[in-house]
């Protein structure tokens, strides 16, 4: 089976981004890991942002906690169908933006399926500890809900003409 031209481009529009946020997240986990000991505090820039690592034992900013074998099941799920969908995209913003909840999950899923919690680090004031992973995963969430605002809205000013 022989491969178009444009294919290999396409794929490295997602995967291209998922493996940054990928090799982003399990390093400077690693980095906390091994430097900062949990509850610990290192400002970056007092009073609004430090490195604080705390396990995280649910989702996203801590939510549903001690769950991790029904979020380790999602997370697999979830990383299989933003891959499949990243595959079949032709939209670059698209596959850019599944690359980045596809290495935000898997970055997430990997330190659950070795069965260890998520370290969360990244602390803003009034604002739950998160980490590379998450902010890749919210920003790609947040993408895709403002386009599709703004297709619907496109959408919507076409019909009315």
């Amino acid at each position: 089976m022989t491969s178009r031209p444009g294919s290999l481009r396409r794929i490295g529009w997602w995967l291209i981004p998922a493996v940054l946020v990928l090799a982003a997240d399990q390093t400077t986990k690693a980095w906390v890991a091994a430097h900062l000991a949990l509850g610990s505090r290192t400002w970056l820039v007092q009073p609004w942002l430090s490195l604080t690592p705390y396990d995280n034992t649910g989702a996203a900013f801590s939510l549903l906690p001690h769950q991790a074998l029904w979020l380790g099941v999602f997370g697999v799920v979830a990383a299989a169908v933003v891959a499949v969908i990243a595959w079949r995209t032709t939209e670059t913003w698209l596959a850019v933006t599944l690359g980045l909840l596809l290495g935000g999950t898997l970055g997430n899923l990997i330190d659950r399926l070795a069965g260890r919690q998520v370290l969360d680090f990244i602390k803003l004031p009034h604002w739950p500890a998160f980490n590379v992973a998450d902010m890749a995963i919210t920003v790609g969430a947040v993408v895709l809900v403002v386009e599709s605002l703004l297709q619907a809205r496109s959408k919507g000013a076409h019909s009315h003409r």
